[in-house]
């Protein structure tokens, strides 16, 4: 993000620069639900339960980074 300000990028640049990585990391959640869909059926167990937890985890933190670029993308150009 520093380097779309460092570059000078034009309003529309930033704007079409944020949009696809709100697009990606809306993606990154989807699959991260995604992943723990074909677990449904898997016994229950120390396998199951450890890909349960890193996925919630990596789901908190892109959500997290989802909602800064957000904020970020709203406030307009860097």
């Amino acid at each position: 993000m520093r380097q779309l300000g460092a570059a000078g990028a034009t309003e529309e640049a930033f704007r079409f620069q944020m949009s696809n990585v709100q697009t990606w990391m809306s993606a990154a959640l989807t699959d991260e639900e995604t992943c723990t869909d074909g677990f449904q059926d898997v016994a229950d167990g120390e396998v199951k339960a450890a890909v349960y937890a890193r996925a919630a985890e990596a789901k908190k933190y892109t959500s997290n980074a989802l909602a800064l670029v957000n904020t970020y993308a709203a406030a307009g150009t860097p």
